[in-house]
């Protein structure tokens, strides 16, 4: 991808490396003129937007397809471009990293501006069938969201029986009119199947276009390609990679009720470079890296070219090298990081309460089990 702020390449890497000197890691050698720049910026991509979470750049964070809350539905795969309606179709989410942040809105509410809630994302949570007690309790945030990949999601059979089988229920059903949930102001959200299927040949579907079912189920030939799409009477369903990325959220929605849209922002996957010639440097950027960001960029790839180096005085350095490139980085981290956490965390009430005697009902930060008897 083009951008105005990631304007260097494999290439320019290549000859600033090379003017060093000192840095001999083979480039010259017959067949390995590429490879060697190919892998140690990999390398150093790796490192810097990796480090468990520690370096969330801005320019390394995007958008997820949005989707909507349907029925029952606690397991979502994404399909869509970053950022794009997921019903638009498209290839599956496989650069995802981990989720950083997200907020709900919702979106049928015909207020303006719509109301909307903060997500709490995290690593893990169980599936469930629906939630036994009130959602009320999630207003703020509505939701908590994992990412897990597709083949770990939960997926209905179409066709399949309600109850006395394998499956959790809800599951389509020939001749059945799915609704989109998201429709005109003030729809509530429609009494719809699960959205997502397995197929007779194992791929995994997404519904892409609501509509009618048809007689028989959908099914695509077996290992099709994600993007692959399959009719269904009216409706439309596409092959989503099994490990591609979708989502799971809690508490399960009810049958009917509120439609929010899931606004999740994730960091991305470490950019990966390929090539065998030298033109395929010239031709790849270092983007989503910003220009920036390139000399600390060099840096790490100089300390990763020790590992390539004849001389053994100059791979015995490696260690002392690639520890001080990581320690720029931190320093380089807290000096970008100069903006204050909005995120805040904020006591139901007061600590000191409206007195009186006996045990309080209400519960505060301070008297997590109630106040004393007084």
């Amino acid at each position: 991808m083009s951008s105005s702020q990631s304007q260097y390449n494999l290439q320019n890497a290549y000859d600033d490396l090379v003017a060093r000197g000192d840095m001999n890691p083979g480039w010259d050698d017959a067949g390995f003129s590429v490879r060697p720049i190919v892998n140690i910026a990999n390398r150093t991509m790796e490192q810097l937007c990796g480090g468990e979470g520690l370096f969330p750049w801005k320019w390394n964070q995007f958008n997820l397809p949005l989707f909507y809350w349907n029925s029952w539905q606690q397991d979502y795969a994404l399909i869509g471009e970053p950022g794009a309606e997921a019903e638009d179709g498209g290839p599956s989410v496989t650069n995802l990293a981990w989720l950083q942040e997200g907020m709900a809105v919702d979106i049928n509410n015909p207020s303006m501006p719509k109301p909307w809630s903060p997500v709490s994302v995290g690593r893990n949570q169980s599936r469930m069938t629906g939630s036994y007690i009130s959602n009320s309790i999630y207003i703020k945030p509505v939701c908590y969201a994992i990412f897990l990949p597709n083949n770990l999601l939960y997926f209905g059979t179409w066709g399949a029986a309600q109850d006395n089988n394998a499956t959790w229920g809800n599951n389509p059903q020939a001749g059945q009119l799915i609704t989109n949930p998201r429709g005109p102001a003030g729809q509530a959200m429609p009494n719809n199947p699960i959205l997502q299927i397995e197929d007779e040949n194992g791929n995994l579907l997404v519904l892409t276009t609501f509509g009618t079912t048809g007689n028989s189920a959908p099914s695509a030939a077996a290992n099709s390609n994600p993007g692959t799409t399959v009719d269904d009477g009216t409706c439309v369903w596409t092959v989503v990679d099994p490990y591609g990325y979708g989502i799971r959220i809690t508490p399960v929605p009810s049958q009917t009720g509120t439609v929010w849209q899931m606004n999740l922002v994730g960091q991305m996957k470490p950019t990966k470079f390929s090539g065998a010639t030298s033109t395929s440097l010239k031709s790849q950027t270092l983007f989503p890296l910003t220009d920036d960001f390139y000399q600390r960029f060099l840096d790490g790839c100089a300390a990763e070219c020790m590992l390539y180096s004849s001389n053994p005085k100059i791979r015995a350095g490696y260690e002392q090298a690639n520890a001080k490139w990581i320690a720029s980085l931190l320093a380089m981290r807290k000096g970008v990081d100069r903006e204050p956490e909005l995120n805040n965390i904020q006591p139901k009430r007061t600590v000191i309460g409206a007195g009186g005697s006996g045990m309080s009902s209400n519960l505060g930060p301070f008297w997590p089990f109630g106040y004393p008897v007084s």
